[in-house]
């Protein structure tokens, strides 16, 4: 019994020294998908990129969307995130295919690969970023 008290002791301390002093808070995580992986070279192509999953785990668990078919986690504070997606080769504006932005769908042009990012800011200004490679098809 002694042990499991002390390693959960330990946990605790080391979870609190991670967080940087003055900060309020942790940083959500970024993460989402994106169909299809590669388009052809100087087309016009639409892709959908989903950050539903991404959310604010560690400071508000419950607004977390694991759902198949959700919205993602919510705009609003407190506990919301905002969306914010970089798409080189863009074409028009991104369509939003829920309206916090955590589903998207965009029209792109590249001739090369490009990286597109998606960058999540909590509540408290923290933010997280993922980015993925949008590769291309030669014909």
């Amino acid at each position: 019994m002694l042990p499991r008290l002390l390693l959960l002791m330990s946990t605790a301390l080391l979870l609190a020294a991670c967080q940087a002093d003055g900060e309020e808070g942790w940083a959500p995580v970024a993460r989402f998908t994106m169909d299809p992986l590669y388009i052809a070279q100087g087309e016009p192509v639409t892709i959908t990129l989903d950050g539903r999953k991404s959310c604010d785990a560690l400071d508000s668990p419950e607004l977390c969307d694991t759902t198949e078919d959700g919205d993602g986690c919510p705009s609003t504070c407190p506990g919301g995130i905002e969306y914010d997606w970089t798409i080189p080769g863009l074409v028009g504006s991104l369509t939003p295919l829920k309206s916090n932005y955590s589903m998207v769908s965009a029209s792109v042009r590249i001739d090369r690969p490009v990286q597109i990012t998606l960058t999540v800011t909590d509540c408290d200004g923290m933010s997280a970023t993922k980015t993925l490679t949008l590769g291309v098809s030669v014909p």
